[in-house]
């Protein structure tokens, strides 16, 4: 899975989904990372489904039956919105 990655103007904030290979690469460059939470992958028994929400403003990104599949759809969905951010 390809992991986009956000370095801020001022090249003091690096922003990217957060992946254990990207971590284990990185860390010993840019120091211990400050991991926030972006999104919640949440299971809807009423519905019987998982679906994924911003944390920011509990917006819907995606949902799937299977959790799985719903967790890499939110990780395309949010490296998507890096990817836009990035050519701002």
């Amino acid at each position: 899975m390809d992991c986009a990655i956000r370095i801020s103007p001022d090249g003091r904030k690096v922003t990217t989904v957060y992946n254990d290979k990207f971590h284990q690469a990185m860390r010993p460059l840019l120091g211990a990372p400050d991991i926030t939470r972006a999104s919640h992958v949440q299971y809807d028994a009423e519905r019987e489904i998982w679906v994924a929400t911003r944390v920011s403003d509990g917006s819907f990104l995606c949902e799937h039956k299977n959790r799985e599949e719903c967790v890499k759809e939110e990780v395309r969905i949010l490296n998507q919105d890096l990817n836009k951010l990035s050519k701002e």
